[in-house]
Parts: structure tokens; sequence; C-alpha cells
């Protein structure tokens, strides 16, 4: 790329292609001065400073991500985009408060069908992260109306509708989760009705129904050669959680690691990902420390707190990794963080009450 700005130094976009490269390398240093050189060039590109915000906000450095996201919106000639993000950067962050008022204004701003899905499902993240699971699936279904309108079948059914299953999950509810699921199966052609046994089995594992959610794991296993390759991390997922029900603990953390690396996901990614990718990180993170395998546990964790200190659930696996320790300082410091961030939460969000057993554990061990 130097070598290419020599031959054609006005040509801009040469700098905006270098700090795509490097921002995909993880070289977040690089990639921001490649932009701020970049907006230099075009400081009207509102594109270019929204690239700049992510690049900071993998590189944990949130101030210098509002500030560039603030500048986006005093420029943008429409407000939704910009908005979004500074919206999604405050929820980030435990500022909840701030990111709903600001998601409000923008319900507004909205000049299409798609920006108002794009604006509930930001509602429905910043709910979950709160722990206000019943509102996320009030917003979450208004959201999934309108895009169904929008989208193809199987695209909408994928996409948006089965995102809310998992939610009927964090209240216990499992028979609406099962409703749900029955009724998107009943719509799917094969092969990808095949696909969604990895939704129910889910559902049972996190009913604590092990008997079932063996079954479809072993039916799972059995079909994943003729599976497309993507769903290879999710078979071993289960298998390393079986392994962990059966005290088979280095299988399981074999698995478990097996499936991190397969994920493969850059921090850029992880800033784009939607709920269900942090449980997959949660779910090896709890492998880990169920196996006696702490440091890695505390690894996966913080690799998300870095981009998202204000996940309460990323707090409450780490304060269950520390205690299991006997590191009780540290458990009860993330512990109290996510009791706070969860200050709004549903009585019967499985989150919270997981964290108030934890809190009566902490405190007797004191």
């Amino acid at each position: 790329y130097d070598a290419l700005l020599a031959l054609n130094p006005k040509d801009s976009r040469i700098l905006q292609q270098r700090a795509t490269v490097e921002q995909q390398r993880g070289d977040f240093d690089a990639a921001a001065a490649s932009l701020l050189q970049y907006i230099d060039f075009e400081p009207a590109d509102v594109d270019a400073r929204l690239q700049l915000a992510t690049v900071y906000q993998a590189d944990g450095n949130f101030d210098a991500a509002e500030n560039v996201l603030e500048d986006a919106d005093a420029i943008a000639d429409e407000p939704v985009t910009s908005g979004l993000a500074l919206a999604k950067l405050e929820s980030r962050m435990g500022r909840f408060t701030a990111a709903n008022s600001r998601l409000d204004s923008l319900e507004g701003e909205a000049s299409e069908p798609q920006q108002t899905v794009q604006i509930l499902l930001a509602k429905v993240d910043v709910a979950l992260a709160e722990g206000r699971i019943r509102d996320a699936i009030s917003l979450h279904e208004a959201a999934s109306e309108i895009a169904q309108a929008t989208l193809p079948p199987m695209v909408w059914l994928f996409t948006i509708e089965n995102q809310r299953i998992a939610m009927y999950s964090l209240v216990g509810d499992k028979d609406s989760a099962l409703a749900l699921a029955n009724r998107i199966g009943d719509q799917l052609q094969p092969p990808l009705d095949e696909y969604i046994r990895f939704t129910f089995s889910g559902i049972y594992a996190s009913a604590k129904e092990y008997d079932r959610f063996r079954e479809l794991a072993a039916e799972n296993l059995a079909a994943r050669e003729r599976m497309p390759e993507i769903f290879g991390p999710f078979v071993d997922l289960e298998q390393a959680r079986i392994a962990v029900l059966d005290e088979r603990y280095d299988e399981a953390v074999a698995l478990a690691q097996s499936t991190e690396a397969a994920l493969e996901l850059s921090f850029t990614q992880l800033l784009n990902s939607d709920f269900g990718t942090f449980n997959l990180y949660f779910e090896i993170a709890d492998i880990y420390t169920k196996s006696g395998r702490y440091d890695e546990a505390e690894v996966a964790l913080r690799s998300v707190l870095r981009m998202f200190p204000g996940n309460g659930s990323a707090r409450l696996y780490l304060a269950e990794a520390q205690f299991a320790r006997g590191d009780i300082d540290a458990a009860r410091d993330h512990l109290d963080q996510a009791l706070s961030l969860w200050e709004r939460a549903d009585d019967d969000y499985t989150g919270l009450e997981k964290a108030l057993r934890l809190k009566a554990e902490i405190a007797a061990a004191d």
C-alpha cells in the first residue's frame, strides 16, 4: 500500500483499503492511523468515521470512539445510522438510560421500515443487557412483524424470528420457546428443517432437561457429515456440554478449545455480533470453569468485556470463574458490577437468579 500511495499520492481510497486490511489483521493502531489520514483527505465521509469508531472500540478506546461518532453524527445527512452507532456504544458501556433515550428520539427519524427494524432491534439489545427480558421479547415481536414484510421468508425466520427463542429461555419459559421453535420448524424445507435441531437442544439444555438434550445432541453428531462445515463447532459445543455432565473434563476442554478456534471471531466481528454469539462465548467459558480451567475462562470473558464493559453476563461468568479459583474479592467486585447493571432486570431473569445465588455463596465463604 505504501508503494501504491507513492505512485498515487492523491488516491485516498488506498488509505481506506489499507485500514480495512490492518483492521482485519488486528493491528488497530495502524488501521486508525490510515483512517485518520483518509479522513484528512475526505472529511465528509461519514462511513469512514463509523469505521474508525469501530476500530477504536475493538481496541477498547471508548472515549475516542464516542468522539468520532459524535463528529459523524454532526455531519451526517441522515441521523439514524450514526445515531444507532452512538446508542450501541452507550449500551456497550452500560449507559442504558442514554442509549434508550437516543433510540426513542431516533424512532421519529426513521425514513423506511428497515431503519425502524434496526432501531427496535437496538432497543432489544439494550433491554437484554439490562435483563429486561420481557420488554426485549415485546420489542422483538414488533421488529419481527415489520421485518417479515421486507425480507424473504427463510431469511426472516432464521435471522429475525429465531432470535426470540433464546429470550424465552432467559425467563424460564420453555413452553413459549418450544412453541416458537415448532412454528419455525414447520415452515422449513430440507435441509433447513434439520438445522433447527440445534435450537431445540439449546432449549432443553437451558431447561436442564438433559436426557432430551443428549438425544438431540446425538442426532446432531450423527448428522454432522451431511451438514455444512459451519455447524461443526455447534456439534462440538454440545459434546463438550455432555462431557462436563459426565465429568470427562479433559475431553470437554479439548472440545471447547476446538469450538473457540473454529469460530475464529475477530474483534470487529465480535463488535457486530448478536445476542446468540455471546451465548457461545459464555458457554465456552462455563465449560472451562466447570473443568477447572479458570485462566482460559477468564481470557475468553475479558475479550468480551474489553469491548462490552457493560455486559452483565460476562461479569457474572467471570465472577463464577474467580470464585471457583478462590479469588473471592475479585469475584465479589465483578458480581456487584453485574448486579448494578441489572438493577432493572426482571425478577425471573435467569441471569439475575444465578447472580443472587452466587452472592449468597460468596457471603457464606467470607
